[in-house]
């Protein structure tokens, strides 16, 4: 979920960087803005986003339950 997270928020980033772009070069931007270039971007952002949350795939919790009678209250650990 975390990853899906992280993408989303660089895809809007890079969404508002080639609006700004159309704005601000107007009819220059067609040598920039293509769909081949999106793709491109799109797989890069991706990939970047799965580098950064690896080291959280691999953080686990464990959780004990304290007290038998009371079953809402919880110990976590993580490690």
């Amino acid at each position: 979920m975390n990853t899906f997270q992280i993408c989303i928020i660089y895809y809007t980033v890079a969404v508002s960087v080639d609006r700004y772009l159309y704005i601000s070069m107007g009819l220059q931007t067609n040598l920039f803005c293509t769909v081949r270039n999106a793709l491109r971007i799109i797989i890069c952002l991706t990939i970047f986003a799965i580098i950064i949350i690896v080291p959280y795939w691999f953080k686990f919790c464990v959780i004990t339950q304290i007290d038998a009678e009371n079953r809402t209250r919880y110990k976590m650990s993580c490690k």
